[in-house]
């Protein structure tokens, strides 16, 4: 197999050793997979992003020109609300840069770059909204690989540059040493049609290495996560627990672990559910859920004895967990359940595609039932305020209807979780060397959050 190329991440991670028991392929997460190398996110507004997830691209990834022109095109959720992002240096410059553990690829806009507007026509660099720019020509370590890559997102919004080799580093993880600089792939962005938040700069790609993991040798690696694990001192474990805005910690973002799972208070009791191929090939923690916890607010008696029962709770689906999402994207028929047993309901915007409600409406109970366990999404994460609505007391319903049968886990259930990747013994890792089993790709260890 040819070895894909790789970029390099000037990152400290010292991992503590792992113990905990195995059955068959998975692990449990336990108190003693705890880890040091935890990262603290940021919360960066994003008022102007109007895009959906760009999910919907799936069904056409490779329908169109972009595929012919040996262009990536990668899933990357581009959602409007609010981003997570982690400080990263790249050739010795620091940025913010979106977490997205729906996408590969690591993506960086640079001086000079050229910005369009929705009808294509360039306009000033700074309408995409940008933070501050990476300049190639200050970084003694940046190498140019002459290969061009677009990535699309839905709406029209797209980023496009060539690929190139930098030192990154992962800010504020561990004291640093050289022996665990990571030379990784980027894409350098000089061109794009983009709505950012003035801060963030690019996106760290946090998919599951699916280029590996299948063999797939003609694409070129951009996974941060392979280029990681090729360490064996950091255990192949990715750890996320988002947190939601609050009126004292507004930026606080939560948690972003390598090699195990940060010290943070759960109910310690984990559930574990294999991490499924999509049918796509593409790079994404694809988990099978039981189905949907649905009622009524007990506080509404007059709901309770009108409420019309669906029976929703052994509907499986497959669902993708992807931070870049900001919403929780279900079967429209679900969404429009649950829309019904608000009082007063919510109803559909047209205009901004989404359910609106009173904000001081009753909220129901929502839960998604993974292995057993459901795990609810909270009133205070279920309808937010947006700034445009305040006058009008109206909030957005953060579950939405997929219009394209993708189904994903976004930021609205993870800040109520704390979530583990292991890819233990998957066949791209050091363990799974010998693994015959191509298609096993490892386990999603998931605990709820105690009340923060």
């Amino acid at each position: 197999m040819r070895i894909p190329h790789v970029t390099i991440f000037g990152i400290s991670l010292i991992a503590l050793s792992i113990v905990t028991a195995t059955t068959g392929h998975g692990r449990i997460a336990a108190r003693n997979d705890i880890t040091d190398n935890v990262l603290e996110l940021t919360i960066q507004d994003e008022p102007r992003r109007t895009s959906s997830p760009a999910s919907q691209h799936l069904a056409r990834r490779c329908a169109n020109s972009l595929c012919n022109r040996g262009i990536q095109q990668d899933l990357v959720s581009y959602t409007r609300g609010r981003s997570y992002t982690a400080s990263i240096s790249i050739g010795g410059q620091r940025f913010a840069l979106i977490i997205d553990t729906g996408s590969t690829g690591t993506w960086v806009a640079t001086t000079g770059f050229i910005c369009y507007n929705s009808t294509r026509h360039v306009v000033p660099s700074s309408e995409c909204r940008f933070g501050p720019l990476f300049n190639s020509a200050a970084s003694t370590s940046f190498k140019y690989i002459n290969q061009e890559t677009e990535i699309g997102y839905a709406g029209g919004n797209f980023v496009r540059g060539h690929k190139a080799k930098d030192k990154l580093r992962i800010e504020g993880v561990m004291p640093q040493h050289s022996s665990n600089v990571i030379e990784q792939t980027i894409t350098t962005v000089t061109e794009a049609y983009f709505h950012g938040d003035r801060v963030s700069s690019g996106l760290l790609g946090l998919a599951y290495p699916v280029v590996q993991a299948l063999n797939r040798e003609e694409e070129i690696s951009d996974s941060f996560l392979y280029t990681l694990f090729q360490d064996r001192n950091i255990p192949p474990i990715l750890s996320l627990a988002l947190n939601r805005s609050t009126s004292s910690t507004p930026r606080a973002g939560g948690l972003l672990a390598f090699g195990g799972i940060p010290d943070i208070a759960t109910n310690d009791d984990w559930v574990q559910t294999p991490i499924i191929p999509h049918a796509s090939g593409i790079g994404v923690y694809n988990i099978e859920v039981d189905g949907f916890s649905i009622r009524p607010s007990s506080l509404n008696p007059m709901t309770l004895f009108t409420w019309e029962r669906e029976d929703y709770g052994s509907s499986r689906q497959t669902m993708i967990i992807d931070s870049g999402a900001t919403s929780t994207h279900l079967p429209p028929e679900v969404v429009e359940y649950v829309a019904k047993l608000f009082s007063p309901r919510a109803h559909y915007d047209h205009i901004l595609k989404h359910y609106v409600v009173a904000c001081n409406a009753e909220v129901p109970h929502f839960g998604i039932k993974i292995a057993g366990t459901t795990y609810r999404i909270p009133e205070e994460d279920l309808i937010i305020e947006r700034r445009e609505q305040r006058r009008r007391g109206q909030c957005s319903l953060k579950i939405v209807p997929s219009k394209d049968g993708v189904l994903v886990l976004g930021a609205s259930w993870l800040k109520n979780v704390v979530v583990v990747f292991d890819m233990h013994n998957a066949a791209w890792t050091e363990g799974g060397s010998s693994n015959r089993d191509s298609s096993y790709l490892g386990y999603v260890s998931i605990a709820s959050r105690k009340e923060y």
